[in-house]
């Protein structure tokens, strides 16, 4: 399994590579960016590099800029921001319980011996099946070396490879011979 950074670098090499072909639906994705905003799709193409990929892939996993992303993902970032990556799509449906602060969220994770989690600037506590749903093994050790602690882990290296994990699972978009199809990692 590649670490969390590695996975990132190869996403964004693969959708600058799809964006490098001309495909529209991949270069509208870099429309996002401030400094290519302004530019036609025609034109985009020619101006891309691999900043440019890595700060969307960045943004894509809810992020504001790739230094940040790249420090959150390898465990050398203790702040706020954690991006989007713990509330995917597939868990919309469960009912968490949401905090500003972190104190009274570690306070509900300590009397549900629930799995304390962060959104952006945001702490939420779930339990096992929110895990599972989103590609965890709630049972993985990594968990207790963490303290269920996803925010202020006890073992940073335990969470980065949780996002290893997370980001693994995670599908892939690439083109082979002009065709789009999803990979697996």
């Amino acid at each position: 399994m590649h670490s969390a950074i590695q996975e990132a670098k190869i996403r964004a090499d693969l959708i600058l590579a799809r964006a490098k072909t001309g495909d529209a639906s991949t270069l509208s994705r870099f429309k996002s960016l401030q400094d290519l905003k302004h530019l036609p799709l025609g034109e985009l193409a020619r101006e891309l590099s691999r900043k440019h990929a890595l700060t969307l892939i960045a943004r894509e996993l809810g992020f504001p800029n790739w230094p940040l992303a790249k420090q959150v993902l390898s465990g050398d970032h203790e702040g706020t921001h954690f991006g989007d990556l713990l509330y995917p799509k597939a868990c919309f449906g469960f009912l968490n319980n949401w905090y500003a602060d972190y104190e009274e969220a570690r306070a509900q994770r300590d009397h549900t011996n629930g799995f304390l989690l962060a959104y952006r600037r945001q702490y939420f506590v779930v339990g096992a099946q929110y895990i599972q749903t989103m590609g965890l093994d709630p049972h993985d050790e990594a968990w207790s070396k963490m303290g269920w602690d996803w925010a202020r882990p006890k073992d940073l290296a335990a969470r980065t490879q949780l996002y290893a994990q997370l980001l693994s699972e995670m599908k892939r978009e690439t083109v082979v011979s002009g065709q789009e199809r999803s990979v697996s990692t």
